[in-house]
């Protein structure tokens, strides 16, 4: 059996300055390892291990928040 529960973990309305290109958050997902991102960016695959993958969400809502703070 395989099952398979999606969560959405960010949902936020982004500074006017921010842009896919300069966004930390998807910087970030490019560099991690415990979640791979699908080709249109808006699902995400766990791939680590709950820990890491905790880890890798606990860190993309801290660095929407700093953006949001600027």
């Amino acid at each position: 059996m395989i099952t398979v529960l999606n969560w959405n973990i960010l949902n936020t309305q982004c500074p006017k300055d921010m842009n896919v290109q300069n966004c930390p958050v998807r910087k970030y997902l490019k560099e991690q390892k415990a979640l791979h991102p699908s080709v249109n960016e808006t699902l995400l695959h766990s791939v680590g291990s709950f820990e890491e993958c905790i880890a890798a969400i606990r860190e993309i809502q801290q660095k929407c928040a700093e953006c949001h703070k600027r």
